[in-house]
């Protein structure tokens, strides 16, 4: 089959393997190809790094009602991610495509113990690479108003505010997006002038 007529999971599959897993200092950053590991995993750490009522769980009968949306949702081209130190769980970072031309990074989660350390500076960095490599044209972000340190640095790495909405969850939040072409940024700072 031709690059062209490849879907962007299966994309994905090909040059996956030419970004992941990096390893630096006592950090591995992996693709988690097993959903069951990767979940089992993050909750492990949630609340380690989310303050309390970060998540909202429906009940068990709301939450058995979804099973159908989530089979349909599990279709769309996701990513997930563990972030290790010294062989131990530590962070993890998962999103999906949020339309035809954004991965949207839904979720990234890293102990305060290992915050501050490059880790997701370096992972952001490759992580770009690899998602536009696939043929996205935009990568987006929501962030709580109040987490400056998350806002700055995609900032610094040319993230750009572009709305912001106030969610049933999560409470307000602010959406940031890079786009893959100069053209793009331009075109957007136009727009907004």
């Amino acid at each position: 089959m031709k690059k062209s007529q490849l879907t962007v999971s299966e994309l994905a599959e090909q040059k996956r393997d030419k970004h992941f897993p990096i390893k630096f200092k006592d950090y591995t950053i992996e693709y988690a190809a097993d959903r069951d590991v990767y979940y089992k995993e993050q909750m492990k750490i949630f609340k380690k790094v989310f303050p309390p009522g970060m998540s909202f769980t429906p009940n068990k009968k709301e939450d058995k009602a979804l099973d159908p949306c989530y089979r349909e949702y599990r279709k769309i081209h996701s990513e997930r991610f563990l972030i290790t130190h010294k062989g131990k769980v530590v962070g993890w970072m998962q999103g999906e495509m949020e339309d035809f031309e954004t991965f949207y990074m839904r979720n990234t989660g890293i102990l305060p113990a290992h915050q501050d350390k490059g880790v997701y500076k370096k992972f952001l960095a490759e992580f770009e690479k690899y998602i536009f490599g696939l043929g996205y044209a935009r990568i987006s972000s929501q962030h709580a108003p109040t987490n400056a340190r998350i806002i700055s640095l995609k900032l610094k790495a040319k993230y750009v505010i572009v709305g912001s909405e106030t969610h049933e969850r999560w409470g307000k939040l602010i959406k940031l997006v890079k786009f893959k072409s100069k053209d793009r940024y331009d075109y957007y700072f136009k727009k907004v002038d």
